[in-house]
């Protein structure tokens, strides 16, 4: 599986979730380019240089960091690479727990692979510098959440429970962002 690269966890889940769709292969580096990245200012940027980001971004607020999903955004990237996906994202405010939950378990059952973004802190313990937020992969969804986080800490597979992943993305705020195969234009 994809392993991100620093602060690049929501262009990786957009790697994985294309993959899993079976869609071409979208680098990580593309998306960020795409979308922007922010870092911390006392990270040495030149490792994301040297990968090939160039859309970056300093700030020394931690709730800034990474990418800010913008669906608009990577939906003018899916359509200008040819790439037959859209994404629509459905903010965390619009949902109840329990309804968080039921659309979870739909996107899931579908095949969808959604791609969650929540608090990190409020999620995985206090393991991080600040509010920062952080994204992973739907894989199944029943009365817990199996994730794909794609690091680059905590590279792999874990199970959460709805409620609690619900409360973290509460807190960022976060929400859902679903691929879909786009509809080709009818003439």
């Amino acid at each position: 599986m994809t392993v991100a690269k620093e602060h690049l966890c929501f262009a990786a889940c957009v790697e994985i979730a294309v993959e899993q769709l079976g869609g071409p292969v979208v680098d990580q580096v593309v998306v960020a380019n795409q979308l922007g990245v922010t870092v911390p200012s006392e990270l040495d940027a030149s490792q994301l240089i040297a990968r090939g980001v160039t859309k970056i971004r300093v700030d020394p607020d931690p709730r800034t960091w990474g990418i800010e999903p913008d669906a608009q955004r990577l939906n003018d990237f899916f359509s200008l690479a040819g790439i037959p996906l859209s994404v629509m994202f459905h903010s965390i405010s619009l949902f109840q727990d329990w309804e968080f939950e039921e659309k979870l378990v739909g996107f899931a059952r579908a095949g969808r692979f959604p791609i969650v973004g929540f608090d990190y802190n409020a999620l995985f313990g206090h393991s991080v510098q600040g509010e920062q937020g952080h994204s992973c992969v739907v894989f199944d969804c029943s009365s817990t959440v199996r994730l794909y986080d794609p690091g680059p800490t905590r590279v792999g597979f874990s199970s959460v429970s709805v409620f609690e992943l619900y409360r973290a993305c509460r807190k960022k705020p976060g929400g859902l962002w679903v691929l879909q195969q786009s509809q080709a234009p009818s003439l």
